[in-house]
């Protein structure tokens, strides 16, 4: 894993616009920041190579595709060994269906979201977790009725450690 990296005011303001719309040309990007497309690309080269930017990713409307079912997964496991830790989240990065996981503090273990075409594909994901003997005592389900607000990005501004 790479260090914290060296960000300004300028490398904040490309990051906030890479959020909302990741897909924008240089040009476009280097305006929205108000700086040259060059001195905007070699920043955004900076940042990649430094790790800031991981990848660049599509956001897809699943009701456009099919019928879909989001539910997130509260999973407590039985033992608390890093071997216990380890074997489950091996496991669960071969699981498509397991979109995100989260080891956390608090009432579970592992916060997980789920998504499948239905309750019977969601089914068929959780007994297949629990059948690989990997020490998941429990899992709390919720379903997802609506988002209620989208993901538009982090607070850089409320986290950043600016430099200069």
């Amino acid at each position: 894993m790479k260090g914290k990296a060296r960000i300004d005011r300028l490398d904040l303001k490309i990051l906030e616009a890479l959020q909302l719309d990741g897909r924008q040309p240089i040009q476009a990007l280097a305006e929205r920041v108000a700086m040259s497309a060059s001195g905007c690309h070699s920043r955004l080269r900076r940042l990649e190579a430094a790790g800031v930017i991981q990848r660049y990713l599509t956001e897809l409307r699943l009701q456009a595709i099919g019928p879909s079912l989001v539910t997130f997964a509260e999973v407590t496991m039985a033992n608390h060994r890093p071997t216990d830790f380890d074997a489950f989240e091996k496991a669960v990065a071969t699981v498509p269906e397991v979109v995100e996981a989260y080891q956390v503090a608090g009432q579970c273990d592992y916060l997980i979201k789920v998504v499948t075409r239905d309750m019977e594909a969601y089914r068929v994901v959780t007994e297949a977790l629990l059948a690989k003997d990997i020490g998941i005592l429990q899992i709390k389900s919720t379903v997802v009725m609506k988002l209620a607000k989208r993901f538009a990005g982090v607070p850089l501004a409320g986290i950043a450690e600016l430099e200069g």
